[in-house]
């Protein structure tokens, strides 16, 4: 869902029965219409599972507790909204994450705090097609992916450092990453996790992990 975020009222919350906790009220309006819209678009696929009249709550550590039997995910930016969901029986979990292709001054900052110099080294012999911004992109999108798909067995927050990028595949839009450390028993050290990516316009990335 795409949405403008200048034209949104905290009212809406009320009007369209959108909880709205007491850390988003007290927050700015950017927050405030990121969370309205996730929740928003969370609902809608809800519905689509045939999934009424429920609450998408906020867990302790800020993320989405889903109805019981559904796993899910959401992800927003400053003008786009997204949601996926799956019953319990059919994957474990799901992330998803759509970020804006990065410019010159955040670029440095993931090769800082999200990708090594290994997984620089890498992405830089794959330009071509896509420019090493639209890759880092795509390497720190697929990273939040993973974490927000592994959260729930998991358990704890870990560090971009615990998945490495490992093989990019853009005829198949699928990204590898290698964990570095063992992460639970299903996220052992070494297993390697392929997390499906997308350009949802020129400037947009999605990025997936279904496991």
């Amino acid at each position: 869902m795409s949405f403008d975020m200048a034209s949104f009222n905290a009212e809406l919350f009320a009007i369209n029965g959108i909880a709205c906790p007491a850390n988003v009220a007290r927050s700015v309006h950017k927050r405030q219409a990121e969370f309205y819209f996730g929740r928003l678009v969370a609902r809608h696929a809800l519905r689509e599972l045939g999934v009424v009249e429920t609450e998408v709550r906020v867990g302790a550590s800020r993320e989405p507790v889903w109805p019981p039997g559904i796993v899910g995910s959401i992800s927003h930016t400053r003008t786009l909204a997204a949601a996926a969901v799956m019953p319990a029986g059919e994957c474990s979990g799901v992330g998803i994450d759509i970020e804006q292709v990065v410019g010159e001054d955040a670029s440095v900052a993931l090769k800082a705090t999200v990708i090594s110099s290994e997984e620089l080294f890498y992405l830089q012999t794959q330009t071509g097609v896509l420019s090493l911004n639209a890759l880092l992109t795509i390497a720190f999108s697929a990273k939040e992916s993973l974490f927000k798909s592994a959260f729930s067995e998991v358990g704890r927050y870990f560090d971009f450092s615990a998945a490495r990028v490992v093989h990019l595949d853009m005829e198949r839009g699928m990204l590898s990453l290698e964990l570095t450390e063992a992460l639970s028993d299903t996220f052992f050290l070494r297993r390697v996790c392929h997390i499906g990516f997308c350009f949802i316009d020129p400037k947009a990335v999605l990025t997936y992990f279904v496991w």
